[in-house]
């Protein structure tokens, strides 16, 4: 038993490890990463959340629009994503 928390802990330190690598990576290659990273560090962790999700929320509006328009233009394209989206739900079900 004791075995199986050790390994548990080791997958955890060996994925924040390969987190904390590939955020650094990135941090050396793009500007604004590091800034992030540095508002992060300096204690301004609300304001760099809050900033670094607005680029999702632009591509979450986006695509909600997208699809707005194309279930008023288009029936059959509306019927085909729902038939696609159970089906999808179903075969994650079994």
């Amino acid at each position: 038993m004791a075995e199986l928390g050790l390994n548990r802990l080791a997958e955890r330190v060996m994925v924040m490890g390969s987190g904390g690598v590939l955020v650094g990576g990135v941090a050396v290659l793009d500007d604004t990463v590091r800034g992030r990273l540095i508002g992060i560090v300096s204690g301004d962790l609300l304001t760099e959340l809050s900033m670094a999700g607005m680029p999702l929320h632009r591509a979450v509006r986006t695509v909600t629009e997208m699809v707005g328009y194309q279930t008023t233009q288009n029936g059959t394209l509306t019927v085909f994503a729902v038939a696609a989206l159970v089906l999808f739900v179903l075969t994650f079900r079994t």
